[in-house]
């Protein structure tokens, strides 16, 4: 097992923090704090840039959390530069989704205040987005900066509200996993079916080898809780090697032991 820990701790295809950096140019107003679009024309493209990260950190098995936004606007050339620190998730909730409200202009505070409730940067507004309805339902909506830009300089000032969302079609997941010796009288097909991450998966393949007598059922119950070809590709980056190989060096692939022949599942996996 003490191989396997290792491969948990150098191979994962997550590693954190994930640092999204982005910038964009607006014409002034509008445009200027339009970090993701406006008028339907994408500009900053914030939104799909961390969104489509914190999806696939979410799919790697992970419960992602939004713990850092950095904000620099410069009105001369209306250049504004973007930073977004994404984490595992430690309130066991997956944060799925990040989204801003805001507002700009001449004056030296912009319309936007999320403390009035009837205002559209205001949590109980934003949360109604339309295109935060086309990704799912939202469960939590948090607020997590509240971006000033006001220059000394005059020009135009702008103020962001920046929020962090659960939604209840990515409800979060079962993420800790402890090292569990399995025997006879305590097999892992219980624990694949609560918990099928890729940690659990490859340690339960690694202990169907044996020196003396292996669980060839095990793995054959391993290799069912791989559904997607992400997934069979993290395993084998815990494991050190293919996970098929693997498998294949000490048992029969084509026999059935459990449920289901390895063959079947590995084609499943690569359909």
């Amino acid at each position: 097992m003490i191989r396997l820990k290792q491969l948990l701790a150098e191979n994962n295809e997550i590693q954190f923090p994930v640092i999204i950096n982005g910038s964009f140019k607006g014409n002034g107003g509008d445009e200027f704090h339009a970090f993701n679009d406006t008028g339907g024309k994408i500009i900053g493209g914030m939104n799909i840039k961390v969104n489509k990260e914190l999806e696939k950190i979410y799919a790697a098995g992970f419960n992602p959390n939004i713990s850092d936004v950095k904000i620099s606007m410069n009105n001369k050339g209306y250049l504004v530069k973007w930073s977004v620190t994404i984490t595992e998730s430690k309130d066991q909730k997956a944060w799925i989704g990040i989204y801003s409200r805001g507002g700009a202009g001449s004056g030296t505070v912009p319309h936007a205040d999320p403390t009035n409730p009837n205002n559209a940067s205001s949590p109980g507004q934003a949360a109604k987005s339309s295109y935060i309805r086309k990704r799912g339902t939202v469960d939590d909506f948090v607020q997590i900066l509240d971006y000033k830009y006001y220059p000394n300089n005059g020009g135009v000032h702008v103020r962001q509200i920046f929020y962090k969302y659960t939604l209840e079609e990515f409800p979060a997941k079962s993420t800790s996993y402890t090292a569990v010796t399995y025997s006879y009288e305590n097999p892992p097909y219980a624990d694949l079916l609560k918990n099928p991450i890729p940690k659990l998966i490859a340690s339960v393949i690694e202990q169907s080898y044996s020196l003396f007598n292996d669980h060839e059922a095990w793995a054959e119950a391993a290799f069912m809780a791989i559904d997607t070809k992400s997934k069979y590709e993290q395993v084998s980056k815990l494991l050190g090697q293919d996970a098929y190989a693997y498998v294949k060096s000490f048992m029969d692939t084509g026999k059935r032991y459990h449920k289901q022949p390895i063959d079947i599942s590995y084609k499943f996996i690569n359909y």
